[in-house]
């Protein structure tokens, strides 16, 4: 897949456990910081998150913990599962 707006992350690990090819909803992130006029800084305040792990994020990093990803899905009022692409 060549869109720009799908993440491949190839290993999730929270807690120990790998999940494999799951596809982050990076237009619907985008798209909440833009609703919300909220700036890269801003949003990652508001997650308790630092830069380098919302461009982990947002960029084609192999290996990611969930947990900024359950930061971000609170923050955003969404239950974690709809951040991934089905």
């Amino acid at each position: 897949m060549a869109d720009c707006h799908i993440i491949i992350i190839m290993t999730l690990r929270h807690k120990g456990e790998k999940m494999k090819n799951k596809l982050i909803n990076k237009e619907l992130i985008e798209r909440f910081m833009s609703d919300n006029n909220l700036s890269k800084s801003a949003f990652c305040r508001l997650c308790k998150i630092s830069h380098q792990t919302f461009d982990k994020i947002m960029g084609n990093e192999e290996s990611l913990t969930l947990s900024p990803v359950f930061k971000i899905a609170r923050v955003m009022k969404i239950h974690i599962k709809d951040i991934f692409y089905k």
